[in-house]
């Protein structure tokens, strides 16, 4: 489903970023408002996908003829167990 992938590249953005470049604040340093908005970015793109594959959960259970909502249910899995799984390797990684 296109909103797994979209969840997928969500917990690529969360890594992308270094806890270190976030606990330093300064008002002049470009780095941390170009990290700090990246990170921003990537929590705007993983609820977005979550919030798509919600929906696809909901269209195929109210649909009828559709697939069944079970695929729904499934997209909806892969989602959180993407984000959940990138939100704890961005968490639990060394600072080295």
């Amino acid at each position: 489903m296109t909103a797994g992938i979209f969840a997928s590249f969500a917990a690529l953005m969360f890594n992308c970023v270094r806890r270190d470049e976030l606990q330093d604040y300064s008002p002049y340093d470009d780095e941390t408002c170009r990290s700090k908005t990246w990170l921003f970015l990537a929590y705007v793109v993983s609820f977005v996908s979550l919030a798509a594959a919600v929906g696809l959960l909901i269209k195929d259970a109210v649909s009828k003829s559709g697939p069944s909502s079970w695929t729904g249910a499934a997209g909806v899995l892969q989602c959180v167990f993407a984000l959940t799984s990138g939100l704890i390797f961005w968490t639990s990684r060394s600072e080295s």
